[in-house]
């Protein structure tokens, strides 16, 4: 057998097992049609959730921003809150998030005295971590560019044109076979 045989056989059994392991993993995974999560029904008794600042905000200047935009649509008079909003000073904003901190607090004490007294219904809420600005750092390796790839996959074909694993095929033996079929 020649070596071109030899490295098409290598590309065919290496498809092969590529594909017979794709298979498995199609089989094993249920079908998801048409399925959709179950939401819970929620309790009407349970205390709802408070408001942000920003809602705080917006609220306080609806009846102002639909008098001056009596025809505005809804997403226009959320683009008109957005750019208020992001014109304030963090010292205005400032009433709006205390108000927001206690209405969170309180919506805590009552999330805990309502999962008490239903215990069944209680869920377990992980408290969110606060948003903080000294995140850690994660220093990301440089991209690899195809080149060094390329390159490398010789180096492991070259220096292992003898061995018999399947996985030394590369996507250049592949160009080969069909340029070399192409041309019989």
């Amino acid at each position: 057998m020649s070596k071109r045989e030899e490295r098409i056989k290598k590309v065919i059994a290496s498809i092969s097992h590529n594909l017979n392991e794709l298979a498995e993993i199609l089989l094993s995974v249920e079908p998801q049609e048409n399925e959709q999560k179950k939401k819970r029904p929620r309790d009407p008794n349970a205390p709802k959730q408070p408001p942000s600042n920003f809602f705080l905000f917006t609220n306080s200047i609806r009846e102002q921003v639909d008098k001056e935009n009596p025809n505005a649509s809804f997403v226009e008079k959320s683009k008109i809150y957005g750019a208020r909003w992001q014109k304030l000073t963090e010292e205005e904003k400032k009433p709006f998030t205390e108000e927001a901190k206690k209405e969170r607090e309180k919506y805590l004490k009552e999330l805990v005295a309502y999962e008490k007294a239903h215990p069944e219904l209680a869920q377990h809420h992980p408290e969110k971590k606060a948003k903080t600005s000294n995140k850690t750092e994660v220093k990301k390796e440089p991209a690899v560019k195809k080149e060094e790839v390329k390159n490398k996959s010789n180096m492991k074909s070259d220096s292992s044109d003898s061995s018999s694993d399947e996985d030394d095929s590369s996507d250049e033996d592949t160009n080969e076979i069909e340029s070399d079929s192409e041309s019989d």
